[in-house]
């Protein structure tokens, strides 16, 4: 997610439909006005909110709901109303306002990341362009977000001109309260990141270290690298530790995380795999080939485009066809 971008972007939201202004005629009550950037820029940062929060409470479907398109647009309008009864905006344009904060939030995300379902429930079909991939996020969202936010700044204090607001003017004591809240979101925002960052270094670790047979640590940097806030994709770690006890040769554990792994995220092709050959090694050969069945049959159905798929195939015919 751009971490920075979306703050820049929640800001200058903020700035073009600043209450009284242009854009946006009606004014608000003092403690609404104060909290008008603040609020902007929480709604740019929902959808990962929302996403960290559930994950934070044991929902493994938290990344999906958070970043629903249809979710979002309810909640929008929701958040709208809401918005509209407590500050004495206008109903339509805070609707408007935060419903274009979520979803452009989800575009950003879409155009960073390659694993978004923005259409679930209704589909969890994965799509994303990658587009905005940065190695380094923090460095890289500077120049692509921070350099073009310096520019709109800059035109803004040219254009500004002393004008007559409506309604009366929050304290200075709400203003700086409305940018403490500002730094707050950002400084969090940049704090789980960091965090997130260390916990996906911490699973890349744990899946060298199981390439490389060594298990009880991959199980150990698994269970590090599934802490919250983690970055990993639903199931990602119960894969990790399905293989981990099945190389240890604790197969009612493997069979455990792996049918975990498919229940918290089956649009992800390894969950199913591991299962297909999971079952394709263990039990008498009729066993083997009635329980590897429906995930074979799912693998051929779904997943025949990928890259994997072919190899994953030769190795579970291989492992049902070994005669003990």
């Amino acid at each position: 997610m751009p971490v920075i971008g979306h703050a820049f972007v929640g800001i200058i939201t903020a700035h073009e439909f600043e209450p009284g202004g242009l854009r946006n005629r009606q004014p608000l009550r003092p403690l609404a006005r104060a909290l008008w950037v603040p609020a902007l820029v929480g709604l740019a940062y929902l959808p990962d909110v929302v996403t960290q929060v559930g994950l934070w409470i044991g929902y493994g479907s938290a990344k999906l709901a958070g970043h629903s398109v249809p979710l979002g647009l309810l909640a929008g309008l929701l958040i709208g109303i809401v918005w509209a009864r407590l500050s004495g905006g206008s109903p339509r344009l805070l609707s408007a306002l935060a419903v274009g904060s979520i979803l452009f939030h989800d575009l950003l995300d879409l155009l960073q990341d390659t694993d978004r379902a923005p259409f679930w429930p209704i589909t969890e079909r994965v799509i994303g362009s990658g587009l905005l991939a940065l190695p380094n996020r923090l460095s890289g969202e500077l120049m692509i977000f921070g350099l073009p936010y310096a520019l709109y700044e800059g035109w803004r204090y040219l254009r500004r001109r002393s004008t007559a607001r409506s309604g009366r003017r929050p304290s200075s004591g709400l203003i700086w309260a409305g940018r403490g809240l500002v730094i707050m979101l950002l400084l969090s925002a940049v704090a789980v990141q960091r965090v997130r960052g260390d916990r996906r270094r911490q699973m890349n670790l744990a899946e060298r270290l199981l390439r490389s047979g060594q298990f009880a640590e991959a199980l150990t940097a698994a269970d590090a690298a599934d802490r919250w806030p983690s970055p990993a994709n639903p199931g990602r770690a119960d894969i990790v530790r399905g293989e981990a006890y099945e190389g240890l040769g604790d197969n009612a554990r493997a069979e455990m995380f792996y049918l975990r792994a498919y229940q918290s995220d089956p649009e992800n092709f390894w969950a199913v795999a591991d299962l297909a050959e999971y079952y394709a090694s263990h039990g008498t050969a009729a066993e083997r080939r009635q329980r590897s069945a429906p995930y074979v049959e799912e693998l051929r159905r779904r997943f025949s485009g990928n890259r994997s798929f072919h190899a994953v195939l030769d190795r579970v015919e291989r492992a049902a066809s070994r005669v003990h």
